[in-house]
C-alpha cells in the first residue's frame, strides 16, 4: 500500500541507450541506491547458424548475472506503523494540506520511522507531489527556533535568565522603507505578560523575549553563526534524493528578530531533527542516517552506518539550562 512510500520510492521499466529495457528506481531509497540495487545483467555469446541454432562445439562465452546489493534500513516496523496511523489521524482531524511525522533515535541519529500525507501507492503511483517532505520541503519553523536562539544566547556566556524585559510588542524601522516602522508582537495578541524575565519569556514562548535577546545579549551575526553551526541552511547529507538547503538569510534588525522566533527563514524537517540531537547529546550534534548497512550478493557488508558525531556545538551547561 502506501506505507513509507516516499522513503521506499518505486521502480518502473525504462529503455536505456543500449536498446534494452531495465527496471529503474525512482524516489526514496529505490532512486538513491538504484545502481546498488540493480546489480549487473548476465549474458551469453555463442555462434549460430542461419536458422538461429547454436552450432555444436562452437565457442561460447558466458557472463553470469550478479544480484544487486541488499539495503537494510534503520526503520523500526512498530514505530513506522504507529506513525502511519497517527499521520492519517492528524490529516483527517485537521485542515492541514500536509502532515509529516518523523522519529529519530536521539542517541544515534538513526531514523526509526517517518510518514507524510498525502501519500501514494507505489503500485499505482497516484502521486500528488514528487517531493519527499522529510528532505524536499522547506517551511517556516516558527517558535521551535526559539530553543536554538536561546541556546545561542546562553552559550555566549552573556545570558542572565533573571534579567527582565517588557513583553507585548516591539517596534523597528522597516526593512523595506527606513521612513516606516513595523511592530512585532507576542503571540497572545500582543498583550504579553508585563515585565518578565528572559527565563519566563522562554517558558511562555515570547516573541519579544527573543527580539530583546537580539538587542541586548547576542548580535544578529552571532545568531546567524549559531544557526549555521546547528546545521540550518545546508544539507544534512542523508541518503535521500532532492534534499534542500533551506534559507536562513537575514539582514535587518527586524529580520533578525523574526528569524529568532522562526519566521522569515526556511528549514527542512530533517534539519530540525538533526539540530535537536544537540539537546539530547549534551551539546554534540549527530548526523541523521536511514540506511544501517548494505550487503552484497556474497553476503559481504560493503557499507555500515553508525552514530556519527558532527562536533560539539554548545556546552553541556548550556544544554542543562535549556532543559531546565
Amino acid at each position: 500500500g502506501d506505507v513509507a512510500s516516499y522513503l521506499l520510492g518505486y521502480t518502473k521499466n525504462k529503455e536505456l541507450d543500449d536498446g534494452n529495457t531495465y527496471m529503474v528506481g525512482e524516489l526514496g531509497i529505490e532512486g538513491y541506491y538504484n545502481s546498488e540495487l540493480t546489480g549487473i545483467s548476465g549474458y551469453i555469446k555463442y555462434e549460430k547458424d542461419g536458422r538461429g541454432n547454436i552450432i555444436a562445439n562452437s565457442n561460447e562465452y558466458r557472463e553470469d548475472a550478479i544480484d544487486g546489493d541488499d539495503v537494510y534500513l534503520t526503520i523500526d516496523s512498530s514505530i513506522q506503523l504507529f506513525i502511519e496511523n497517527e499521520v492519517k489521524k492528524a490529516q483527517d482531524t485537521s485542515k492541514a494540506e500536509w502532515v509529516l511525522m518523523g522519529v529519530m533515535d536521539a542517541k544515534t541519529g538513526a531514523i526509526l520511522g517517518y510518514s507524510s500525507t498525502p501519500s501514494f501507492d507505489p503500485n499505482i503511483r497516484n502521486l500528488k507531489n514528487y517531493m519527499d517532505p522529510l528532505v524536499s520541503y522547506a517551511y517556516e519553523p516558527g517558535s521551535t527556533m526559539k530553543t536554538f536562539s536561546y541556546m545561542c544566547a546562553i552559550n555566549s556566556g552573556k545570558y542572565n535568565g533573571s534579567d527582565t524585559f517588557m513583553s507585548g510588542s516591539k517596534t523597528y524601522v522597516s526593512a523595506r522603507d527606513e521612513n516606516d516602522t513595523v511592530t512585532i508582537k507576542d503571540w497572545n495578541e500582543g498583550k504579553g505578560w508585563g515585565r518578565i524575565s528572559y527565563d519566563f519569556g522562554y517558558a511562555m514562548s515570547s516573541n519579544i523575549g527573543v527580539a530583546n535577546l537580539l538587542e541586548n545579549v547576542i548580535t544578529k551575526n552571532e545568531l546567524k553563526a549559531c544557526y549555521d553551526s546547528y546545521g540550518f541552511g545546508k544539507k544534512t547529507g542523508i541518503t535521500l534524493n532532492g534534499e534542500l538547503t533551506g534559507d536562513i538569510a537575514f539582514t535587518y534588525d527586524v529580520e533578525a528578530a523574526t528569524a529568532g522566533y522562526g519566521q522569515g527563514i526556511m528549514i527542512t524537517p530533517i534539519q530540525m531533527l538533526q539540530a535537536l540531537t544537540i539537546v539530547s547529546n549534551n551539546g554534540i550534534m549527530l548526523k541523521p542516517y536511514i540506511v544501517s548497512k548494505i550487503v552484497d550478493s556474497s553476503g559481504k557488508i560493503i557499507l555500515e552506518n553508525k552514530k556519527e558525531e558532527l562536533g560539539t556545538k554548545v556546552s553541556s551547561e548550556t544544554v542543562t539550562k535549556i532543559k531546565a
